[in-house]
């Protein structure tokens, strides 16, 4: 996992913190700079396609263009409305752990695709 130091909004918010458990202490101590974050992403996925729920790609975009770094290849998914976080409960499978935690997302996304 990587912690990417925001620009556009340096601080997060108590809302986002709240939601993440990610603290701006957290972000001073181990956070890189964006295009060294997406530079590690794209190698850990390599040739698999990135989707997002929601509007995580229009975040990337917009840093990207912002900072004249090439976008990587993603894919948003909007047909439904649900938050990776509650694919498990759509399918009838127990929860993966705390919503919006980069790991419990991960295994809920893994566990919805098993069950397809």
């Amino acid at each position: 996992m990587a912690l990417v130091q925001p620009t556009l909004n340096p601080l997060l918010s108590d809302y986002l913190i709240d939601l993440t458990g990610i603290t701006n202490a957290d972000i001073a101590r181990a956070g890189v700079p964006i295009p060294e974050g997406l530079d590690g992403f794209a190698e850990f996925v390599g040739a698999l396609p990135i989707l997002t729920h929601g509007r995580d790609d229009v975040v990337i975009v917009e840093e990207c263009a912002e900072k004249n770094l090439d976008n990587p290849p993603i894919r948003a998914i909007r047909e439904r409305q649900l938050m990776s976080s509650e694919l498990p409960a759509h399918f009838g499978l127990a929860e993966t752990g705390r919503a919006h935690d980069a790991l419990a997302d991960a295994r809920a996304l893994v566990l919805a695709h098993l069950q397809r």
